[in-house]
């Protein structure tokens, strides 16, 4: 039984078939030299004929339909979770899922207190099925709802809903937030109006945290969060502050090929395109003339609101002579 999600999000869908598919450590993997045992993920796969192996994924099928709670081995391990045997056959246990989730920000470490979970038996219950990827997901903190029931919690969410969960796991590309028996995930973009090097910088493991639903997906027991929706959008009204022509105070965030990000207040970045620094016939990129940090004066030259987006320009002002401190000036 293959279920395809109904709601497009591919770096997640990215994330979960690389935890699934990474069902043990390349040669070349940098983390092979990490103290502790190797993990062990070699298992011996029985060779069962078609009709079998529909019947073992019936099985398994009914097992998710009931919510049964299984007692499985731990097998071994990789950098997105446990692998778990299920008579033969790989199961996974995403960090996500587990009751205990290592919150280490030392990769050894983490990999360590993985290993450490190798040959022990865990209470598990599946949460996703996919025959056309073998993908079975299990989860740990799933086998802990009693009165609970994640089924009934997902067809009471619609969009536009407003939660109360606790950060379960960060990861470089969102936050996953425990609503009470369903994971939700708020995936980078939807964590803060402004720019975000990592989600650190906004949730931590164990934080309480309010969250507005975006989107459901039943089938897949997958639902998108959004932090930012919570919270006043400095776009909405950022075309009663700032008007092509005005001179504004600015913090160069990134420089790229093009120019540089600059911002303007929180939540709010303009780009500075190269034509519009001040390159001398020496210099032949932005980062020779700019850096990140930089607090400059900036010239205003449009706004698009809808589309969040500002062209400041450098031309014409006289940096050197402005205190970053002043008010803006028009001109």
């Amino acid at each position: 039984m293959s279920l395809q999600p109904t709601w497009s999000d591919q770096l997640a869908e990215d994330y979960w078939q690389a935890i699934v598919t990474q069902g043990k450590w390349a040669e070349d993997s940098p983390m092979r030299d990490c103290d502790g045992p190797p993990p062990a993920v070699q298992m011996d796969i029985p060779s069962l004929s078609e009709d079998e192996m529909d019947e073992r994924w019936l099985e398994l099928d009914q097992l998710f339909n009931d919510g049964k709670v299984l007692h499985l081995s731990v097998t071994g391990y990789n950098k997105g979770g446990l692998l778990v045997d299920w008579k033969g056959m790989q199961g996974f246990v995403p960090i996500s899922q587990m009751q205990e989730a290592p919150i280490q920000s030392d990769d050894c470490d983490r990999m360590n207190y993985l290993a450490s979970y190798v040959d022990r038996q865990l209470n598990l219950k599946i949460i996703e099925l996919d025959r056309a990827q073998a993908r079975i997901i299990f989860s740990q903190r799933a086998a802990t709802w009693k009165s609970i029931c994640p089924d009934k919690l997902l067809q009471e969410l619609e969009p536009g809903d407003i939660c109360e969960g606790t950060v379960s796991n960060l990861c470089d590309f969102g936050v996953f937030v425990d609503l009470g028996g369903v994971d939700g995930l708020i995936h980078v973009s939807e964590l803060s109006w402004q720019r975000l090097n990592s989600p650190s910088e906004v949730l931590t493991v164990g934080q309480s945290v309010q969250v507005q639903v975006v989107n459901v997906d039943c089938q897949r027991r997958r639902v998108a969060l959004s932090l930012k929706r919570l919270q006043n959008n400095p776009w909405a009204t950022v075309a009663d502050r700032y008007r092509p022509g005005m001179v504004v105070s600015a913090t160069i965030t990134n420089v790229v090929h093009f120019g540089a990000f600059a911002q303007v207040e929180e939540g709010v970045e303009g780009l500075i395109h190269i034509s519009e620094l001040l390159l001398d016939e020496e210099s032949q990129s932005a980062a020779e003339v700019i850096q990140e940090g930089d607090r400059l004066w900036v010239r205003v030259l449009s706004v698009v609101p809808d589309q969040q987006r500002m062209a400041l320009s450098l031309r014409g002002i006289r940096n050197e002579a402005l205190s970053p401190t002043a008010p803006y000036t028009t001109s």
